[in-house]
């Protein structure tokens, strides 16, 4: 699912939530990157964002996969952190684990969740 997806330039937010479709305007403007934010993403949600963004097939679908542990991959073209969440759950009291991966390119930063990773909505304002 599609959580957000808007164009900041200096740090701040300059749209509402765009439509897929309107993220190559935004990214061919200089000093512009684009958030698209992810929740648990279908394949045909994948293959959007990878048309899109141009961001290769192979990557997102690494980025899709479960981890074990967090991972760091830094190539020229794309930045890629996966990172281990926990929060405590006071009703089960139990610690639930999640995952957040992080691709980011010179114009875009792609962010999936999985699991209970923690809501990133504050950032995105």
């Amino acid at each position: 699912m599609i959580v957000d997806c808007a164009a900041y330039r200096d740090g701040a937010r300059r749209t509402g939530c765009l439509d897929l479709e309107e993220v190559p305007a935004w990214t061919a403007r200089p000093g512009h990157v684009v958030w698209l934010g992810l929740r648990l993403p279908e394949q045909d949600e994948i293959d959007r964002v990878e048309a899109v963004l141009d961001i290769d097939q192979d990557d997102l679908d690494e980025a899709r996969a479960p981890h074990l542990r967090p991972v760091l991959s830094i190539r020229p073209d794309l930045t890629w952190l996966v990172l281990r969440t926990v929060r405590h759950d006071p009703v089960r009291r139990a610690l639930v684990l999640g995952e957040l991966s992080v691709l980011v390119t010179d114009q875009a930063v792609v962010t999936i969740r999985y699991g209970q990773a923690s809501p990133l909505q504050g950032l995105r304002r």
